[in-house]
C-alpha cells in the first residue's frame, strides 16, 4: 500500500527536476517545398509553396540571379519563358534576422511546338468520301510534360491540267521508267498515266529525256574579292536527282573527293564526275572536266587599231578577260599605268548597270543577266577606252 503512493511521488520529483523542452528554431533547416511542378511549359504560370513554419518572419525567393523582395507569404507565382532550365530557391528569415539554409528545386521549361507541314494533296474531293475533305485542320499532340504540339495540316486538291516532270539525264545504256514503261531515247515526251509521286493522280505528263553528255556541267572559279588569294573551284549545272561522286586532281599531286575545292597552286585542275545509273545503282558513267587557274596572258601583238594606237602598231591595247565573264572581270594593258581608273558598264539600251574601279587589275561583277554589254574605262590621264563584253551565267 505504501509503494502505491511512493511511485507517483518519485515521478513527480523527476519531472520537476528536468529542464523545460525548447521549441526547434525554424531557421535551423531549409524550407520544404510542398507544391509546384518541376516540368512546365513555355508561357505557363505555376505556383510554388513551402511548409509554413511558426516563428518565420519572411521568405526570400530567388530564381537564378533574380532575388525577389522578402514576403510573408510561403508561396510564389511565376510565369515561365524558355525553353530553359532554372533553379528555384527560397530561404526563411526568423527572429533576429537569422536566415535558414536555401531550399531549392530544379525547373525544366519546355517549348510548345507549332508545326506547319507542307500541304497534303488529294486528286479530287471525292477521294476523301467518309474522311476529311480539303481544308485546314489543327491537330493537338499531347506530350507527357503537358506542352502539346499543335500541327496545322492543310489538305488541298492537286491542280488539274498537264504536269511537267522536267528534264531527265541518262548515262549511255541507262533508262528511266514511268508507269511500267522504259524511256531511253532522247527527246520530248507527252504521256497519260499516274503521277510518279503522291497523290498519284491520273494526269497528262510531259518530260524531256537528255543524254548525260548534254548536261550543262562546267567548273566555276570563284576568286576572293580583288583577286587576292586562291580561287574556289565548284562544279555547276549538275542535274538534280542524280547520285554523283567527285574526284579532283591537280598540280603537285593534289587530290580531293569533295565537291568544291580551294586550288592551292596555279595550274590545271581536273574533276572526274561519276554518275550512278537511275535504273541500276551498281552501274555508272564518268565524265571529266578541267579548269586552268593560271592567269591568262595577253596576246603578244596588237593587229587591231586601238583608241590610242590608230594604226595598231605602237603597242598593246587594253585586254579584258575572261570572256565571256561570270562574276569577275580583269584588265591587262602592258606598259600602261592602270591606277586611278574607273569604269561604267552599259546595257544595250545605254543604261548604266554597274560602275566602279579595277583593284589590282580586277573587279567583281554585280548580278548581271547573261548577254552583251558595253564597258567604258576612264584612266587617270583622261583617256577612255570602250569595248563590248559578254556576260554568261
Amino acid at each position: 500500500m505504501k509503494s502505491f503512493y511512493i511511485l507517483p511521488l518519485i515521478l513527480l520529483a523527476f519531472w520537476w527536476a528536468m529542464p523545460p523542452l525548447q521549441a526547434q528554431d525554424p531557421c535551423d533547416t531549409a524550407p520544404v517545398f510542398v507544391s509546384g511542378p518541376t516540368l512546365v511549359c513555355n508561357g505557363s504560370t505555376s505556383t510554388y509553396s513551402v511548409i509554413e513554419e511558426p516563428g518565420v518572419d519572411a521568405y526570400i525567393w530567388s530564381i537564378g540571379n533574380v532575388v525577389y523582395p522578402p514576403t510573408s507569404e510561403s508561396f510564389i507565382e511565376l510565369e515561365w519563358t524558355g525553353p530553359a532550365n532554372y533553379q528555384l530557391c527560397v530561404e526563411a528569415v526568423c527572429l533576429g534576422s537569422q536566415t535558414s539554409p536555401l531550399g531549392c528545386i530544379q525547373i525544366e521549361v519546355y517549348e510548345v511546338q507549332g508545326v506547319d507541314p507542307p500541304p497534303i494533296f488529294v486528286c479530287s474531293p471525292d477521294t476523301f468520301i467518309g474522311g476529311n475533305p480539303p481544308g485546314k485542320y489543327e491537330i493537338n499532340l499531347p506530350t507527357p510534360d503537358g506542352c502539346d504540339s499543335v500541327i496545322t495540316l492543310t489538305i488541298a486538291v492537286f491542280p488539274e491540267g498537264p504536269v511537267d516532270l522536267g528534264e531527265i539525264y541518262l548515262c549511255e545504256g541507262d533508262h528511266w521508267e514511268l508507269n511500267g514503261k522504259s524511256y531511253s531515247d532522247t527527246g520530248f515526251y507527252t504521256v497519260d498515266g499516274s503521277l510518279p509521286f503522291p497523290p498519284w493522280c491520273l494526269r497528262e505528263m510531259t518530260f524531256q529525256i537528255n543524254a548525260m553528255d548534254d548536261a550543262p556541267i562546267s567548273i566555276h572559279a570563284h576568286y576572293p574579292k580583288g583577286k587576292k588569294g586562291n580561287p574556289e573551284l565548284r562544279p555547276v549545272g549538275i542535274p538534280s536527282g542524280l547520285n554523283e561522286e567527285y574526284f579532283w586532281t591537280g598540280p603537285n599531286g593534289f587530290a580531293s573527293s569533295t565537291k568544291n575545292i580551294i586550288a592551292p597552286d596555279e595550274g590545271l585542275y581536273c574533276l572526274e564526275l561519276t554518275f550512278s545509273f537511275i535504273s541500276d545503282q551498281s552501274q555508272s558513267c564518268t565524265f571529266q572536266l578541267c579548269y586552268d587557274t593560271s592567269p591568262p596572258l595577253p596576246p603578244d601583238t596588237n593587229d587591231d587599231p586601238g583608241p590610242f594606237d590608230p594604226d595598231g602598231k605602237e603597242g598593246m591595247k587594253p585586254w579584258l578577260y575572261p570572256q565571256p565573264a561570270t562574276d569577275q572581270l580583269c584588265i591587262a594593258w602592258p606598259g600602261t599605268d592602270l591606277s586611278g581608273n574607273s569604269f561604267q558598264i552599259f546595257n544595250v539600251w545605254g543604261n548604266v548597270m554597274q560602275s566602279g574601279s579595277f583593284i589590282n587589275g580586277c573587279t567583281d561583277l554585280g548580278p548581271l543577266s547573261p548577254g552583251v554589254y558595253f564597258i567604258q574605262i576612264l584612266f587617270s590621264t583622261g583617256d577612255t577606252f570602250q569595248t563590248s563584253i559578254l556576260i554568261k551565267e
